[in-house]
């Protein structure tokens, strides 16, 4: 235990920069560089802090309040992994919930809380397993017994309290979970989390939402110039456009023409300067048609295939557009 913990506290309390200074101090819950933006996204939000109950207590801008506890002494715990032994070293516990509750229900809990057995979970493999952060009030992160992270540290599991299942793993240390969901309940923005090796998700921001008078069932960009080729539905009606979305404050069609169809669930596929419709609800293309859009201003039916194969101009083949010149018997 630091025995000059309070002396810290009141620095932080007293610092003009209150971001920078939670920063540096609550800079030990991340092993992992790829984490410090996000830290550093969460701590802007703090609008105060305070020394109140033996605790430093940080209130956030939605009236979330972090409590973090004296330190504890190492010497006491020994069957903790290292990476954990260090971080109740700073801290016993760290505590998230709403600031506004007179008993504050602990949404976040990170340190010994004592409130979990290895009882509640029927799984041979997870047991004597301890737990080493409280999530969502009552469910919990525990330690596998024998499987190791990146950093040889123990794999985190979450087990819901609900039915006791062991469920997803997470391949970082516990301080930077416990950032990652203190991050998540205050809507950080998804650009600061950092994206795991193991993941392909993006994350895409709705910057603006722009009514149009026609509605996009099927669309394929053209070329660099963001022209897409475009099946389109006004007035109950539907027909083939090319959009100019250029401007995104004002697209526009700048070419359009009809289009027989017998089906409701068309595909599309653009193939240089030829657009080919089908009805994909049959292995048969019924019907099939094709757009010369050699001119994008004026784009023109150039044939059709019925179902019994009349006028073979094009077809689709293993995701290629053949083009044909018998009939298809």
């Amino acid at each position: 235990m630091d025995p000059d913990y309070l002396e810290i506290w009141k620095q932080i309390t007293n610092a003009t920069d209150l971001s920078k200074v939670l920063v540096q101090h609550f800079s030990y819950l991340v092993d992992d560089p790829e984490y410090d933006r996000l830290l550093g996204a969460v701590m802007q939000k703090a609008s105060s802090c305070r020394i109140e109950k033996n605790s430093l207590q940080i209130l956030f801008s939605n009236d979330l309040l972090l409590s973090a506890s004296a330190p504890f002494s190492i010497k006491e715990s020994t069957t903790w992994p290292e990476s954990f032994k260090k971080l109740i070293s700073v801290h016993e516990l760290l505590e998230v919930g709403d600031a506004n509750e007179s008993h504050m229900a602990r949404d976040l809990v990170l340190g010994d809380h004592g409130s979990f057995s290895d009882e509640y979970i029927d799984d041979e493999e997870f047991e004597e397993a301890e737990s080493p952060m409280i999530d969502d009030q009552s469910d919990w992160w525990i330690y596998h017994p024998e499987e190791k992270n990146e950093q040889n540290e123990p794999m985190l599991y979450y087990v819901s309290h609900e039915s006791g299942n062991v469920k997803e793993s997470f391949p970082h240390n516990v301080g930077i979970l416990f950032l990652k969901r203190l991050a998540d309940q205050l809507n950080i923005d998804k650009s600061f989390y950092p994206r795991s090796k193991d993941e392909d998700t993006i994350y895409f921001e709705l910057q603006k939402e722009i009514p149009l008078p026609f509605y996009i069932l099927r669309a394929e960009n053209i070329d660099k110039y963001y022209r897409i080729a475009a099946v389109l539905s006004q007035n109950n009606e539907r027909f083939f456009g090319i959009l100019d979305t250029s401007n995104p404050n004002e697209i526009k069609i700048i070419g359009k023409t009809d289009f027989p169809s017998s089906g409701d669930q068309l595909n599309m596929k653009v193939s240089g300067s030829k657009v080919i419709l089908f009805n994909d609800r049959t292995g048969l293309f019924n019907p099939l048609v094709w757009i010369d859009i050699s001119d994008l201003t004026s784009p023109k039916v150039g044939g059709v295939i019925d179902e019994k194969g009349i006028e073979a101009v094009a077809a689709i083949y293993q995701n290629r557009v053949v083009y044909k010149t018998k009939r298809i018997n």
